[in-house]
């Protein structure tokens, strides 16, 4: 069972058109930092607080909301958003966004985030192109860190891509921040659902990935079982793209091409044989002789 917050009576958490009353705080919800298919996240600046003794004067000044809208989303999908606002609250570590909070309405589901100035690291690529062997060893070894502390607490993220991954600021040396808990999962309890993304999934989730059977609750089938190696899998593909803006696999022939990783000299020509090797043990094709996050952490290379 997983550690809850005490309850807090409903009249003082609420979510009314642009405003959010959340623990004696109000903020006003603004600009739109992104959208997915059933939730939107917002800037949100705090305009008040009932008193400087209630909860609510503890958060930030300004807040990243997520605001998922519960029409269409199947009962599965409903209980997946409540284990990823309990496993993320679960996590606390420098290089993990911060969960401060969630509420619930008939309608939706409203998780208050630490907010990172800096936008997706995967915007960050769009605009350089790649980086520079120092800074991408940098960035890897805050990703291995807050992968290990994931893995330490028992879970797995399971989709791990520059797209869930934030940068604090908009400084070319800002510390990245692990978002989106939307498919992390406990490995005690035997990880067996069809999750994570095409061009970064390891070989043994694919064969989840690629069905579409769904049991009455809207879940995916369960695939085969597997565990933390998917993270390390993740991580070598999101090294490579950051040394070289371009991804190991096509995710439009993930079902039917062959993974096998190359290392052509037009993109590694000067790149470090400590890297390639860093990359290879990650993207091992057997998870059982796959380097694991933790060993990562230790490689020459960082």
């Amino acid at each position: 069972m997983l550690p809850q917050r005490p309850a807090t009576p409903e009249s003082a958490r609420r979510l009314a058109g642009r405003h959010l009353i959340f623990d004696g705080a109000e903020f006003e919800l603004g600009r739109k930092l992104g959208a997915g298919r059933f939730a939107t996240v917002y800037h949100a600046d705090r305009r008040r607080v009932d008193s400087p003794a209630c909860a609510g004067a503890h958060l930030p000044t300004q807040l990243a909301i997520k605001v998922c809208e519960l029409a269409g989303i199947s009962a599965w999908g409903r209980m997946a958003l409540v284990r990823e606002q309990a496993l993320w609250m679960k996590v606390d570590h420098p290089n993990v966004a911060r969960c401060l909070g969630a509420i619930k309405t008939p309608t939706q589901a409203v998780i208050l985030l630490e907010e990172c100035q800096g936008g997706e690291l995967f915007e960050r690529i769009m605009k350089m192109n790649h980086f520079s062997e120092d800074r991408a060893a940098r960035l890897t070894a805050e990703l291995c860190s807050a992968v290990s502390h994931l893995h330490s607490c028992g879970i797995a993220h399971r989709d791990l891509k520059p797209e869930n991954i934030l940068l604090a600021s908009d400084a070319d040396d800002a510390p990245l921040k692990l978002a989106d808990f939307g498919a992390a999962g406990l490995v005690h309890e035997g990880l067996r659902t069809p999750c994570g993304s095409l061009g970064y999934a390891a070989p043994e989730q694919l064969r989840g990935l690629f069905s579409q059977k769904r049991d009455r609750s809207g879940a995916p089938a369960a695939g085969s079982t597997y565990g933390y190696e998917v993270d390390a899998w993740a991580v070598g593909v999101i090294v490579y793209i950051l040394l070289t803006g371009v991804m190991p696999f096509d995710p439009a022939r993930y079902r039917e091409a062959p993974l096998t990783v190359a290392f052509p000299d037009d993109l590694f020509g000067g790149v470090s044989a400590a890297a390639i090797d860093f990359i290879e043990r990650l993207l091992c094709l057997s998870s059982s002789h796959r380097m694991t996050v933790q060993q990562a952490e230790q490689h020459a290379w960082l």
